[in-house]
């Protein structure tokens, strides 16, 4: 799971180096790379809730990236477009939640559920 966000990420990043920087790539790059961060942390939480609730942050995380290198990179739609705004929103919310989702990993990890 986080070897294989490491290697899309470096993958994207490569094909931004190649592809004379295009901005889409880089934005796959980021998505790809990120999403290591909370995938990681879902195995060092505690079996029980605190595992279950950071799985599904990454789970919500792995949707908004994916979403956003959907619509970003793969349909590439005018920028001022709705479509356009749906990919960029899918973006934001990726960025601030996987920033967040660093702290909430710290609080899920430090959990220990009662058996």
């Amino acid at each position: 799971c986080v070897g294989l966000g490491f290697g899309l990420g470096l993958g994207a990043l490569g094909l931004w180096l190649g592809a004379g920087r295009d901005g889409r790539f880089l934005i796959a790059a980021l998505v790809f790379g990120l999403m290591a961060l909370p995938a990681a942390a879902v195995f060092d939480c505690a079996k029980g809730w605190p595992r279950w609730v950071m799985a599904g942050i990454a789970t919500f995380l792995l949707a908004t990236g994916l979403t956003s290198v959907g619509v970003i990179c793969l349909l590439d739609p005018p920028a001022n477009s709705t479509l356009g705004s749906i990919g960029m929103g899918a973006f934001t919310t990726f960025l601030i939640g996987s920033f967040a989702s660093q702290w909430i990993a710290n609080v899920l990890i430090s959990q220990t559920p009662k058996r």
